[in-house]
């Protein structure tokens, strides 16, 4: 089966005025096959086996090998308005758009009809179709990563010795490091039944704040492994989400998808400086806009895609909380294992290099 591509330019040619041209014409290109003439060919007139005086170039063309009769009845047209149809589509057109072949379109030669613009129509420009298929196919390469990254998060393996680990949660400090909870919760460990000692703390989807903080102070506490980029990366986003739903009291908020995109979006832009982000939370709490106490229905504006939703709400907000440059926040201090800080690789301590994707050698 054979096919052509036809797009909206032809509503402005001359072929569309002309009902019965249309109709011949469209039905003829269905009907082409890819041909090439290697010799030139004479053009038959259409109702007699005389030459009109033109021929056909060599070149590739649509070959319709039906006589024009047939090719008037599969257009379901008259006899007699087909076939001056066909001789109008064989004649010049000087109003064509198209100076090839003098504006002809459809020749009668020896064994059947050729349209002399068949491999033009076939071959037009289907940039639509190939950005869409680019299109989903970024989608399925994104759906992977995300998926790959949850995995990831869900399955972090960490060292521990007990089946259950005893934490204390202390996420609702102020930036000035001062803490105004506590509260002692359990992390749920779930063993590994091979010799390694190695077990997973699993996030799921949606995690809750008690969950985040959970894995974050477990894996602080038990693990020796350095992280790869990209689980720093989903555990600093991890840390982020947790401090701002404590500080900002959210406790009931889940980190879903479009959070931690968002979240991960501004790590990625600010080269994973963590303490940034961080201090991006004290700054709100700073911003009287923001938390609602400059306008009278004292509504807040304090979700994450507001505060980080993009680069210059980062940097102001960061700066409103008090960062600058080399700073380190307490948050980071405190779980500096959690997001990836806990070996000595190449000679330099873990810490060490968070502290310099943090902006500088740190303070605290």
């Amino acid at each position: 089966m054979t096919y052509v591509r036809l797009d909206s330019g032809v509503l402005d040619s001359t072929l569309w005025v002309d009902r019965d041209c249309r109709e011949i014409f469209i039905t003829a290109l269905l009907m082409a096959v890819p041909f090439e003439l290697v010799d030139s060919a004479p053009q038959l007139e259409v109702r007699s086996l005389g030459l009109t005086g033109w021929s056909v170039p060599p070149g590739w063309y649509g070959k319709v090998e039906a006589a024009g009769i047939g090719i008037v009845r599969r257009a379901h047209l008259e006899e007699v308005a087909g076939l001056d149809a066909l001789e109008r589509l064989g004649n010049t057109d000087p109003q064509s758009r198209s100076p090839n072949y003098e504006g002809r379109r459809l020749v009668r030669v020896e064994g059947g009809f050729i349209v002399l613009n068949f491999i033009d129509y076939r071959d037009k420009d289907s940039t639509n179709a190939e950005r869409q298929q680019r299109y989903r196919e970024r989608q399925r390469a994104l759906k992977k990563e995300r998926e790959e990254k949850a995995k990831a998060l869900r399955e972090l393996p960490v060292t521990v010795t007990e089946k259950r680990v005893t934490i204390t949660q202390q996420l609702d400090n102020d930036y000035d490091g001062t803490t105004n909870t506590k509260e002692t919760t359990t992390a749920l460990v779930e063993p590994n039944s091979s010799s390694t000692g190695k077990s997973m703390v699993r996030v799921g989807k949606g995690s809750s704040l008690a969950e985040i903080t959970e894995t974050l102070v477990a894996v602080n506490a038990g693990t020796r492994q350095v992280l790869k980029k990209q689980e720093r990366r989903s555990m600093g986003a991890s840390l982020v989400f947790a401090y701002w739903a404590a500080k900002a009291n959210h406790t009931g908020a889940l980190l879903d998808r479009k959070r931690e995109r968002t979240i991960t979006a501004r790590l990625e832009e600010g080269k994973d400086n963590l303490n940034e982000m961080l201090y991006v939370v004290d700054g709100l709490l700073r911003d009287d806009n923001l938390m609602g106490r400059r306008n009278d229905s004292n509504r807040k504006y304090d979700g994450i895609e507001t505060i980080f939703r993009d680069r210059a709400q980062v940097e102001r907000l960061a700066a409103l909380g008090g960062y600058r440059e080399g700073a380190t926040h307490p948050m980071v201090k405190k779980y500096a294992d959690a997001v990836g800080a806990t070996e000595v690789s190449n000679g330099e301590p873990a810490t060490a290099r968070i502290a310099g994707e943090g902006g500088g050698n740190g303070e605290g």
